[in-house]
């Protein structure tokens, strides 16, 4: 079974190599390690790792929470977030983030490997809801197309009768008056537009 790579994202360098020594002893891989927050995403578009570890707190312009928001929106991946300290103000602006996780420094190589585990597995669940949940609205879409197809066609029908009849009636009559041939030539425009919009309603709803 193929390891679950991990990206760590922690401005401490020893700190970063102690976090990499427990995760491999897990039995994860560290795809890599970034020192800011700049770095952490574009490691993340570089590599795609399964999880990113983030540390909240980050020197230069970006802390963690800037990049993890980045890095859900732009990648779809979880993000587990370990910092020293949790205040009630940095806790708000990370919940934005929806991370899968937090883990408080120091901790212990169980408490990591039972938060990143969960952290993966609800990923996993959620990419599968999502997908099951898009399947769902194309189904239903395409249902809805059929009987919308169905109706569509005697609305069709309608104004193409309409056209028919009133280039038969252009053909005999256009040895007549001008106004005959005029009031014809108005039926034909009006159906074929009515039919138009119809046509034009059908091919907007069956777009993706």
């Amino acid at each position: 079974m193929k390891k679950k790579q991990i990206l760590v994202v922690e401005d401490e360098r020893i700190v970063a190599a102690d976090i990499k020594i427990s995760l491999e002893r897990l039995g994860y891989d560290v795809c890599g390690i970034a020192f800011s927050g700049e770095e952490a995403i574009k490691k993340a578009e570089e590599m795609n790792p399964d999880l990113v570890l983030m540390d909240i707190v980050l020197e230069g312009e970006m802390d963690g929470i800037e990049a993890a928001s980045a890095i859900r929106s732009r990648f779809d991946i979880p993000i587990v977030y370990l910092t020293a300290y949790a205040d009630k103000k940095t806790l708000e602006r990370a919940k934005i983030t929806e991370p899968f996780g937090y883990i408080i420094k120091p901790f212990e190589d169980r408490e990591l490997n039972s938060i990143l585990e969960i952290a993966l597995y609800k990923h996993m669940m959620d990419r599968k809801l999502k997908k099951t949940q898009q399947e769902l609205i194309q189904s239903e879409k395409l249902a809805a197309l059929g009987r919308f197809s169905s109706g569509i066609a005697h609305e069709i029908k309608n104004p193409l009768g309409v056209i028919l009849g009133g280039s038969e009636f252009l053909e005999m009559k256009l040895s007549q008056t001008d106004a005959d041939v005029k009031t014809a030539i108005d039926k034909i425009k009006k159906s074929t537009l009515r039919a138009n919009i119809i046509v034009e309603g059908l091919l907007k709803f069956a777009r993706p």
